[in-house]
């Protein structure tokens, strides 16, 4: 099942449609300048580690709008040290998931998207030494999603599952490639590649990044 993509132009700061909202990029610069001081330094994809952290899966949420031709994409700020003050969050992870299941778990819990795994597209994964066992591989996998059901957060302050989010924001994709973290821009190329053979439509709405 997909979502309603038809807008409504409500004024010059805002666009909204049924079941999503998108900010003027105004607003959303302000909204990541107002949560770094919150200590959300970062702008990522929904994503994250296995409970073995023997992975890492994240998925690049998208939509295109056929009206005003554009194409956005759904940015979590992220807290970069929190890991590292408070580990990781254990308390939803579950043992011996695979990459798909890590990958779905991960957007409902840091968007409130459901996402199904057939609707996971991958479109690049590498590995590096792990963290903890330089003898063992990390896999990092990346995948593409325009399907999904649910309500987007719009929490204020921190994620309560695990405090390192905080509510995600509909990004126009010139501005998600220059504020998005750079360990993610090597995938997010792949991705670009991978949606602009789709349709015209979206070659137009990437080709000019």
């Amino acid at each position: 099942m997909r979502t309603n993509v038809l807008f409504a132009f409500i004024g010059p700061r805002k666009f909204k449609f049924k079941k999503l909202e998108y900010l003027t990029e105004e607003l959303i610069l302000s909204r990541i300048e107002e949560l770094k001081f919150q200590g959300f330094d970062q702008i990522r994809i929904p994503g994250g580690s296995s409970k073995d952290e023997s992975h890492y899966s994240g998925v690049f949420v998208f939509k295109y709008d056929k009206d005003f031709k554009q194409m956005f994409f759904l940015g979590v700020p992220y807290n970069s040290i929190f890991w590292k003050e408070n580990g990781s969050n254990g308390h939803t992870k579950k043992q011996d998931e695979t990459y798909l299941q890590t990958a779905c778990r991960e957007v409902f819990e840091e968007t409130g998207y459901h996402t199904e795994e057939s609707d996971l597209i991958l479109v690049f994964n590498y590995f590096i030494p792990d963290r903890k066992d330089n003898r063992k591989n990390h896999t990092k996998n990346f995948y593409v999603c325009d399907t999904f059901t649910g309500n987007l957060h719009n929490f204020e302050g921190a994620n309560l599952i695990d405090k390192e989010t905080a509510a995600p924001i509909w990004i126009p994709v010139k501005l998600f490639k220059k504020v998005l973290y750079y360990g993610h821009q090597k995938a997010l190329i792949k991705v670009i590649e991978n949606l602009s053979g789709i349709s015209a439509d979206y070659y137009y709405a990437l080709c000019n990044l």
